[in-house]
Formats: C-alpha cells, sequence, structure tokens
C-alpha cells in the first residue's frame, strides 16, 4: 500500500497536474455552444415523418403590430419597407407577412392608395386571415423563418437585428408582441446561459466558503474551487469535443459534477481531520489516504457507471450527458485522491484536531440521530415503511408534460407577447398534418379536397385548436375554379395566379401529390397535443382515405415522440443504472443481503422525488427527467461511504452496534456536511425566474435530505436487527 501512497508524488508535479486539470479544459469548455435548437434535442438518428423535407419548417420569429384605421396608410407602408430589410437579413430563409401578396392582386400593398381598402384585401387572404392579420385588420403579424440550421446563438443576434430594424422604421410604438418558436427558443436560451453561470458561481462559492469555515484554512477553499473548476469543466469541454451542444436536457450537467465533487471533498477532509493529533503532514495525507481511497473508488465507479447508462439513450442529449459527466466524475476521483495528498504532504502542516461550533453542530446532529437509529430502530424502521408506502401512492400521479411557454413567470414579456397573438391572431404552437397522394396532382381531385376539408372540419371542432389553414381554403377562394369540373391543370393554373410560390409551397409541393394543413394550437403543452393525436389517429381509423396517407407531423408532434422517447430512455438507463451498481456492490461485498441493503438506501431517494413532483404538480418533462439520475449519482456514494466502514468495523471483530457506531463516526459528518452544503446550493436555485431551475433546486433539495434520513436513520436500524445482524456477520472461516 506504501507503494500507491500519493502524498510522495512530488508537490510540484502536483501541483502542475491540478493546475491543468482546473484550467485547461475550460479553454474548450468556455467555445461550448449552448444551444435550444430543436435539431440538437433530437439528434441526427431522430426518425422524422415522411415528407418533412418537403415543406418549409414551421418555426417562426412571429412579430405583432397594432394598425390604427387613421395611420394605416404610414404604417402599411413602414410595414412592407420593413419586410424588405428583414428578408435580407443574414440567417432568414422567408418572411411571411399579408405584404406578401401579389402585387397585381391588390395593387401595391406596401404604397397602398386607399389604406381601409388595403386591409380589407389583406384581410381576405385565406393564407394571412386570422394568422397574420385580424378579421378587423387592426393586428398585422410578420412571421420570421430562419434557416434550418440557425444555431441558437445566431438566432439571438438575428432577434436583435429585428428589433433595431423595428425602431429605425418607426414601428416600435406599435409593435404589440413577439413570439413563437425562435423567441421561445432565445428566451430559453438566455436564461440557460444566466442559469448556468450562477449555480456554477454559487456552488463553487458556497461550497467552497462552507467548507474553509468549517476547517478554518484557506487551503481547503483553494482546492474545493479547483476541483469543482477541473470536474465541471472537463465535462463541458469533453461536450464541446463530441460536437454536441448544452442543451437544457443537459443543463444539470454542471451542477450534478459540481455537486459529487463537494460530497467527494467532505468525505475527504473528513478523513484528514479524524487523523491522531500531533502527525505530521505526510503522514497525516497518507493515513486518510488509507481511509477513503476503497470506498472513494467504489463511489465513482458505481457514479460512471450510472451516467455512462445515459448513453443507451436513444436521445441525443441524454448521451453526451451522461458520457461528459462520468468523464467530470473520474477527473474529480483523480484531482481528490492521487494529487490533493501530495498538495497536503507539503503545505498543510496545521493542526486539524480543532473543533468549531460548526463541528461541534455536526456532532449533536450525529448523536441525535444515532440515539435515534439504534434506541428506537422499531419506531424508525416502522416510520420508513409508512414513509415508503405513502410516497409510492403519492408519486403515482405524474405527469409527463412539456409547456415551454410555463417555464416563464406570467409577466414574463414572451408569455405576454403569446397571449396577445392568441388573442388576436392565432396561436403560434403549430401541429401538422400531411398528406400524401400516390400520384402527381393527385391532390387537386375531389376526393382529395374532399379529405383534406373533413380532416380540416374534425380538428377545428376540437377545443384544443385555434385555427386551421389547408389546401382546400385555397382553391375554395372565390374566383377559384376548385368547385367547378375544370381539369387539374387549369386548377393549378389558377391558384398559381392568385397566390405567389412562396404562399403555395406553405401547404403543397410543385407536383400536388403530398400537402399539409397547419394546425393552429391553443395551448403549447405536450400533454394536451398528445391526447389530440391520439384521439385523430383513432378517429383517422374509421376514415377511408383511399389512395391518400395521413400523419401528423411538425413542432408539436415531434415535441410529444422526443418526450417518449426521453422518458422512455432515461427509464431504461435507470435499470441498466441499477443493475450496474448492484453488480459493483457484489464485486465489493460479495453477499446478496449487502447488495439489498444498499440498493434499498438509493431507491428511497428516487420515491422523494418522484413523490413530490406528483404532490407540487411538477411534471416530469425534458427539464427534470435527469433528475433521478442526479439523485442515484449523489445517494450512492454516501451509502457507500457509510456501509463500506460498517463493514470494515465487522470484518474486525466488532458487534454490529459498535460497527454501526464506528461508521458514524468515520463517514456520517462527511455525509451530514455534504448534504447541508449541496441541499443549500441547490436551493439558491429557488431564485431564478426560470421554473426548471427552480423546480430542479427543490427536488434535489429534497431527494438528498430522504437520502441522508435512510443513510444515518433506517441503514443502521436495519444493520442492527436480531435477524440482519447475524446475517451480515462476516464469516469466519
Amino acid at each position: 500500500m506504501a507503494a500507491l501512497n500519493p502524498a510522495r508524488l512530488d508537490w510540484r508535479l502536483a501541483l502542475l497536474l491540478v493546475l491543468v486539470l482546473a484550467l485547461m479544459p475550460w479553454l474548450q469548455a468556455l467555445q461550448l455552444e449552448i444551444s435550444n435548437r430543436p435539431a440538437d434535442y433530437y439528434g441526427p438518428d431522430f426518425p422524422e415523418q415522411p415528407f418533412a423535407h418537403r415543406f418549409p419548417e414551421n418555426n417562426f420569429l412571429f412579430l405583432a403590430f397594432e394598425v390604427k384605421p387613421a395611420t394605416a396608410a404610414r404604417q402599411l407602408q413602414r410595414l412592407g419597407a420593413l419586410v424588405d430589410e428583414i428578408e435580407r437579413l443574414p440567417g432568414v430563409d422567408a418572411v411571411l407577412s399579408p405584404l406578401n401578396l401579389p402585387p397585381d392582386l391588390i395593387g401595391d400593398p406596401r404604397m397602398p392608395p386607399e389604406a381601409p381598402d388595403a386591409l380589407a384585401a389583406l384581410a381576405g387572404n385565406p393564407l394571412a386571415r386570422q394568422v397574420l392579420i385580424a378579421r378587423d385588420g387592426g393586428t398585422v403579424g410578420v412571421a420570421v423563418r430562419p434557416l434550418r440550421q440557425l444555431a441558437t446563438r445566431d438566432k439571438q443576434r438575428l432577434d436583435e437585428q429585428v428589433a433595431e430594424a423595428i425602431e429605425r422604421h418607426g414601428l416600435d410604438s406599435s409593435w404589440l408582441a413577439r413570439s413563437g418558436q425562435v423567441a421561445l427558443e432565445v428566451a430559453n436560451y438566455r436564461i440557460t446561459i444566466r442559469d448556468l453561470v450562477l449555480f456554477l458561481a454559487c456552488s463553487t462559492l458556497a461550497g467552497s466558503l462552507l467548507l474553509m469555515l468549517i476547517y478554518g484554512r484557506i487551503l481547503v477553499l483553494l482546492m474545493t474551487a479547483s476541483v469543482i473548476l477541473s470536474g465541471t469543466g472537463s465535462a463541458l469541454a469533453l461536450l464541446q469535443m463530441l460536437g454536441q451542444p448544452l442543451t437544457l436536457v443537459g443543463a444539470v450537467l454542471p451542477a450534478l459534477v459540481a455537486s459529487l465533487a463537494i460530497a467527494l471533498l467532505a468525505h475527504w477532509f473528513n478523513s484528514l481531520a479524524r487523523v491522531e493529533s500531533g502527525t505530521d503532514a505526510g503522514r497525516r495525507a497518507a493515513m486518510a489516504w488509507r481511509q477513503i481511497h476503497r470506498p472513494a473508488l467504489l463511489s465513482t465507479v458505481t457514479t460512471m457507471a450510472g451516467l455512462l447508462s445515459l448513453t443507451l439513450s436513444d436521445a441525443a442529449p441524454l448521451k453526451s450527458a451522461g458520457l461528459a459527466g462520468a468523464a467530470g466524475v473520474f477527473v474529480q476521483y483523480i484531482h481528490v485522491l492521487w494529487l490533493l495528498p501530495a498538495l497536503h504532504a507539503r503545505f498543510d502542516h496545521a493542526p486539524w484536531d480543532h473543533h468549531g461550533n460548526a463541528i461541534a453542530l455536526l456532532d449533536r446532529i450525529l448523536q441525535t440521530t444515532s440515539t435515534l437509529a439504534l434506541r428506537h430502530r422499531r419506531a424508525v424502521l416502522v416510520t420508513a415503511a409508512i414513509a415508503t408506502v405513502l410516497l409510492a401512492i403519492g408519486g403515482r400521479d405524474l405527469r409527463v408534460e412539456t409547456d415551454f411557454l410555463r417555464f416563464f413567470p406570467d409577466d414574463h414579456e414572451l408569455i405576454r407577447s403569446t397571449r396577445l397573438i392568441q388573442q388576436r391572431l392565432a396561436g403560434p404552437s403549430i401541429l401538422e398534418l400531411h398528406v400524401s397522394h400516390d400520384r402527381v396532382e393527385g391532390l387537386l381531385e375531389a376526393d382529395a379536397l374532399h379529405l383534406i376539408r373533413r380532416l380540416a372540419a374534425w380538428m377545428e371542432l376540437r377545443p384544443e385548436v385555434d385555427r386551421v389553414v389547408s389546401l382546400a381554403d385555397l382553391l375554395d377562394e372565390p374566383g377559384s375554379s376548385a368547385g367547378t369540373d375544370s381539369d387539374p391543370a387549369a386548377r393549378l393554373a389558377q391558384s398559381l395566379l392568385l397566390y405567389s410560390p412562396l404562399q403555395l409551397e406553405e401547404l403543397v409541393d410543385r407536383s400536388f401529390s403530398d400537402s399539409r394543413l397547419v394546425v393552429h394550437l391553443e395551448h403549447a403543452g405536450s400533454g394536451e397535443t398528445r391526447a389530440l393525436i391520439e384521439a385523430f389517429e383513432a378517429w383517422l381509423e374509421t376514415v377511408d382515405t383511399g389512395r391518400m396517407r395521413v400523419a401528423a407531423a411538425g413542432p408539436m408532434e415531434q415535441l410529444v415522440r422526443f418526450e417518449r422517447l426521453l422518458i422512455r430512455g432515461q427509464l431504461w438507463s435507470l435499470s441498466i443504472a441499477a443493475l450496474a451498481i448492484a453488480l459493483l456492490f457484489w464485486i465489493a461485498f460479495r453477499r446478496a443481503i449487502d447488495i439489498a441493503l444498499c440498493m434499498a438506501m438509493n431507491l428511497f431517494p428516487l420515491l422523494v422525488v418522484f413523490a413530490a413532483m406528483s404532490l407540487l404538480a411538477i411534471p416530469l418533462n425534458i427539464a427534470t427527467v435527469m433528475v433521478a439520475s442526479v439523485m442515484l449519482g449523489i445517494a450512492v456514494d454516501d451509502t457507500i461511504h457509510f456501509y463500506h466502514h460498517f463493514r470494515a468495523g465487522l470484518r474486525d471483530g466488532l458487534a454490529p452496534e459498535c460497527a454501526t457506531r464506528r461508521a458514524y463516526q468515520r463517514a456520517g459528518r462527511a455525509m451530514t456536511l455534504s448534504t447541508i452544503i449541496l441541499a443549500t446550493e441547490f436551493l439558491l436555485l429557488g431564485i431564478s425566474e426560470f421554473a426548471p431551475s427552480r423546480q430542479f433546486g427543490l427536488l434535489a433539495a429534497l431527494g438528498l435530505i430522504g437520502a441522508w434520513c435512510f443513510d444515518m436513520l433506517v441503514l443502521p436500524a436495519l444493520v442492527t436487527t436480531r435477524q440482519l445482524s447475524r446475517a451480515l456477520m462476516p464469516s469466519r472461516s
């Protein structure tokens, strides 16, 4: 063991490696892209619906302007000029507006001779009516579609350029609202960056300062900051090297890695403090390392196994988060267990045996806890059993729902804008119905148009639907011969005369064999959309579609499919992680009873989290789906440390109760300290205005407290019962 003593490593080399691990990864990590593009969530392997690339994306920055009759002429002129300028901005694919009508239809709407007549003509366009212009003409919408692969940070720049253009054209006073998928993506991007910086700063400062105050040395502060920087920096740097952006799904990654760093450091510093007073620095570091290296290695491997299980998911963000998180945990283990001992041996000569108020408080908590667990074990076990049953019952009503708009407070500009646009125009959340015919120009046949009308009519009767725009709307307009016996070529020619190619390509391809219905929804939640799609598919089974195929598609359908894929992948990954952790427990302890006890302790925090989500009406969605993995990763560490010291006591010949008391002495202080620090850090997320951050912080804090209660109360009470005590005693052979 002396040959493996890291305290003997040359301190200069150890210091150099610490600086490299703490600083070098951030050169790469600072280049990491933070993105909320749908493509970055779904990944290249996410299956798209057929014909998805035959139509432009319904992914818009939606702007609404108020048009007053007294100044309508001047406002429409300015809006026309604004549309022209936006169309020329880099990153813009197209701009949809009532002002995009062909000039020969109503004269030139960008310079209307009679404003009321122009407004009436604009409002008569079936593509624009109640979508881009209100029926009374008092509100006009402009929908800006960015290029398909435009990055989120470029969309933010586009959003800023559009705002600057609006101000230049003197339309800022009539600009009512900004909403749509692009506005939502940009708002998520801005708040994700802010919360990421906030939590990293809070966790680093709070963890470092609290540990420094408890142990009374500046060296603790410096070491804690360096370990957090090395772990989080390595995780984020690996994401960047893999070409994966940081999405809302993986935004908890820095929080997880920083939390695991605090837990590991709490056990390391506690081991140093427990070394006998008067021991020189080098020997103290070596003795502390011998106490902690086995449970620290086991906890690191089990945590890495749990995180690597996420790579089995089909969801790209979970895969990358699992791989990056495992890398961060491994770097932190190397940093703490193999580099810090040499620095302690060289620089840490002050005694660790002082007992300040914080240490005295921790010891009082441990004394109370051990008394409850060992003297009132029956009451503790009965209470734990009742709590487990109640939590299991409470977690049954867990909802699966992603509604990006509910991530923001009610007074947020995005919420206000979306509500205004829904009231005056149409809901910006879009579901699509794709209709495909097996013949060219097949959709111009009477039976095809009849089916499209039936689909639109069914959707318009649903309470979730605000407005439906379809090919039938265009062909049924006055002046169209769609309702006559003219041949398909004549209908096509007339449609091209009435509507510009930009308008037609929104609903039908050039061959008139593929079309889509654009369904504007009253809501933005995946749960209601999922119910609508299921109801539609059930109704569609009763409809004779002939030679046509019909399928739901579009942004909201993609969200529903991805959410299902994400949650299924998370459940699968949790199952694999549990099996992997159980296997590692078997390698470490070699007995089924030990595995069962340790696994039971780590399942309870998951019950706490899921029951809290159910009782507090926090849905399981793409922002909270990682909280279970975070809890499993953190909870398993403390269980391993406590149980390792308990088993070591039994091997040394101690009775179960004495072995439990020694485990309290050697691991209890660090477990309590890390729980207090981590719960405090997670609760600091409550100051965020972003609902996922607040919810994640609350759930993580509750899960940590639940894990501590089971590790410090239930586990000791269980292992000291008469029946289990006999089974746990090591063999004397």
